[in-house]
């Protein structure tokens, strides 16, 4: 199952977008596909499947929840 998740970051005028890829390795088309949202948004691009380490809250924040 594909379950790609997107960051938007709004900066003054400018947006970044990030992606962070929670899938199966073998899915290189939408592996790619997300790499290619975070390239073309200025941002950043994660695959849970190459982060160990990865945690949701590295992404977002939700402001009263930690």
């Amino acid at each position: 199952t594909l379950c790609p998740y997107t960051t938007l970051c709004r900066s003054g005028t400018s947006m970044t977008v990030s992606s962070v890829y929670f899938g199966p390795e073998s899915n290189s088309a939408a592996i790619n596909k997300m790499k290619l949202i975070a390239n073309q948004g200025g941002g950043q691009f994660v695959d849970t499947n190459q982060n160990s380490n990865f945690s949701i809250d590295d992404v977002i924040q939700v402001p009263g929840c930690h």
